[in-house]
């Protein structure tokens, strides 16, 4: 297979082993994503700082604070990505429900409707790529990646998200996985 990135373990328990796996996932996963999403940022046109805060606001209005320590930055740093994303029209400021003296931000309609584009394009092409794969291989794929996730949360807890990632961020994928355990 041209451009095959297919490679045999051996030892799962040798520290080496583990390092060299760990080294193999680290050059193969951004590749992959990177083929899987390529499409995905020309077509928003938006920093990725700017698409990080759109996702958060997927989930519904938060505050500057919360939105400030979802995206691991200052307050400072959020109020001028909300001010660009707020003259692009995709967020404005609501007041918070209960204390009409704070402030949140949330989706426009616009920012809504591009960010479920984005998602469902991503959804397409994964769909594309999974298709290629038999249909074991890909149970196979999501269980590993629920092991992954569930190991991920032993290693690194909750209350300390990975570095680029949020809590609404895991709060969807764990929605996700269990709604495929359903179907």
């Amino acid at each position: 297979m041209p451009g095959s990135v297919t490679r045999k373990w051996v030892h799962l328990n040798d520290s080496s082993e583990i390092e060299q796996q760990a080294e193999y996932v680290e050059s193969v996963v951004p590749l992959l994503i990177g083929r899987v999403f390529k499409l995905d940022r020309p077509r928003l046109e938006l920093p990725v700082a700017q698409l990080r805060m759109c996702r958060v606001l997927q989930h519904g209005p938060v505050t500057m604070s919360v939105l400030s320590r979802e995206l691991g930055v200052t307050v400072s740093a959020t109020t001028q990505l909300a001010d660009r994303l707020e003259c692009a029209g995709l967020v404005e400021r609501v007041p918070e429900p209960g204390d009409r003296r704070a402030r949140c931000v949330r989706l426009t309609l616009a920012g809504a409707e591009m960010m479920n584009a984005s998602c469902k394009m991503r959804q397409e092409r994964w769909a594309t790529v999974l298709a290629r794969v038999s249909p074991q291989t890909r149970e196979t794929f999501v269980e590993v990646l629920k092991l992954l996730y569930d190991a991920s949360l032993v290693a690194f807890p909750p209350g300390d998200p990975a570095p680029g990632s949020t809590h609404a961020d895991e709060a969807q994928v764990i929605a996700g996985l269990e709604v495929a355990d359903r179907s």
